[in-house]
Order: structure tokens, then C-alpha cells, then sequence
């Protein structure tokens, strides 16, 4: 299948209540990493490998990610109007070449229907990517799509290793400590996003139901329909307060390692 023709679907409706003091007047994959949102930095990851067609299913304050699309060109180059005969001249910059689908799923949508809601889209394809909108990485994903492809299974999740919320301590007998590790990587993965999915995945049946797309996972892995695809690299969500001040730290220090461009 060729690079421009696989969609990639990202899921943009959630209303991120733990970022609230950070986007009570923005949806949550408009909240900004340096000038540009972080949504903006999960396309542009995809785009520079090639794949740059892209499904947004929006939801909660969907309007706002239309009209930053809409406005995209406008808003990021200088720009020359003729009032009389409404002629606009983009002067400067660049403008992404991408292809996007922006698709209204409901603002109460659970992350399963939004799919069941964007299908007509995507299921004529033998596969399809699908991420959410508040997480950014630099997984290859074309020895994603083919370590995905090596395997007999309907779906693939990159699995990564999140740090723990807790230091860590090791001690002796004697209550004396033999090492202490602040936040250390898990052992156990957890799903980072950034999947391959076969178009069969659109007829599990649960998906026409409200419910989130992590039980439909949930319902293939107990058919070993599942795969996942160990990502050692940068990884990042946005989920607090603590990871948008994060995030930006990391973007203004130069160390994003989610930039591959």
C-alpha cells in the first residue's frame, strides 16, 4: 500500500478534564508545544515520514481544530488582501502538504464510536493508522506498518515504557538503602498509541456502541488478534498541567526528541 494512501485517523474529541486549568477555552489537541499545537507536532511526525493523509475525528469544541485548519495558510504566512476584489497573496513560508478530513463525531462521543463514525473513510483499505491527539513520538512508522504486517493479527498498538509516578527503593535487611531511583521506567509497557489496524477491525461490533476502542483491543487481545511493537525511542503525553510545562521545557531546550523534522 502506498505511503499516500493510508490514512491516518487521529482521535480529537476528548475534552481533557485533567488539563482544564491549561485548556478550559481550547480542545485538548489545540493546547500549544512552542508556537504550534501539540495535534500540529502529532501530523507533522507522520507527515515527515510520508504519510500525510490524515482523518481528524473531532468532538468537544471541534469547531475550533475546522477553523484552525481553515485558517491554517492565513494565520502562518504574511498575507497581502485586495478589499475590492477579496484576492488574498500568501507572501512567505511554506504550507503543509497535507490532505485532511476533518469529521464532527459528537461531543460526548466515546473513542470507539468516533472510528465507527469516520468508517466510510477508511474501510476500503487493507489497513489503516489510527493514534490519539494528545501524544507525540518519533516511532518509525514504517518498521511499524511492517513489523505489523509480519504478524497474523487484525491490530498492532506501540507499546512503550512510562515512568513511575513514585521513587523507587531498594534496601537491605538492615532497613539501609542500597538504591533509590526517582520516577524509573516500568517494566510493564503500556499502550502508547501509534496503530496499525486492519479494516476488520471496523466490524467488531462494539464499536457502533458508545464505548472506548481500548475494550474492542481489549476483546481481540483474548483472541491473540492483537500485536504490539516495542518502541524504545521519545514518547510524550499530554494529559496534566505538569506534562504541558514539560513538553514546552523540552521544545524550548531543543530537546524534543519527537522532532524528526
Amino acid at each position: 500500500m502506498d505511503k499516500a494512501d493510508v490514512k491516518v485517523v487521529i482521535l480529537c474529541g476528548g475534552k481533557g478534564t485533567r488539563l482544564r486549568e491549561v485548556n478550559e477555552l481550547i480542545p485538548k489537541p489545540l493546547v500549544p508545544v512552542g508556537e504550534m499545537p501539540i495535534l500540529w507536532h502529532i501530523m507533522k511526525g507522520y507527515s515527515t515520514q510520508g504519510y500525510k493523509n490524515f482523518i481528524l475525528c473531532l468532538g468537544y469544541k471541534g469547531d475550533a481544530i475546522r477553523n484552525f485548519f481553515l485558517n491554517y495558510t492565513n494565520n502562518n504566512h504574511d498575507v497581502t488582501i485586495n478589499l475590492k476584489t477579496g484576492e488574498i497573496i500568501h507572501r512567505n513560508g511554506e504550507t503543509e502538504d497535507w490532505n485532511i478530513t476533518l469529521v464532527d463525531t459528537g461531543s460526548e462521543t466515546n473513542t470507539g464510536k468516533r472510528l465507527h463514525a469516520v468508517k466510510k473513510y477508511i474501510e476500503k483499505d487493507p489497513y489503516f493508522l489510527l493514534t490519539y491527539g494528545d501524544g507525540v513520538s518519533n516511532v518509525n512508522i514504517d518498521e511499524l506498518i511492517k513489523f505489523h504486517n509480519s504478524k497474523s493479527v487484525i491490530g498492532t498498538i506501540t507499546g512503550i515504557r512510562a515512568s513511575s509516578k513514585y521513587g523507587q527503593v531498594k534496601a537491605d535487611e538492615a532497613g539501609i538503602i542500597l538504591q533509590f531511583a526517582q520516577y524509573p521506567l516500568l517494566d510493564d509497557r503500556i499502550n502508547g498509541g501509534f496503530m496499525v489496524l486492519n479494516k476488520e477491525f471496523l466490524n467488531h461490533p462494539k464499536l457502533a456502541t458508545n464505548i472506548p476502542i481500548e475494550e474492542v483491543i481489549a476483546d481481540l487481545t483474548v483472541q491473540r488478534g492483537i500485536a504490539v511493537y516495542h518502541h524504545e525511542g521519545a514518547w510524550h503525553c499530554m494529559d496534566t498541567p505538569q506534562h504541558f510545562e514539560e513538553l514546552n521545557k523540552l521544545w524550548r531546550t531543543e530537546k524534543a526528541g519527537w522532532k524528526t523534522w
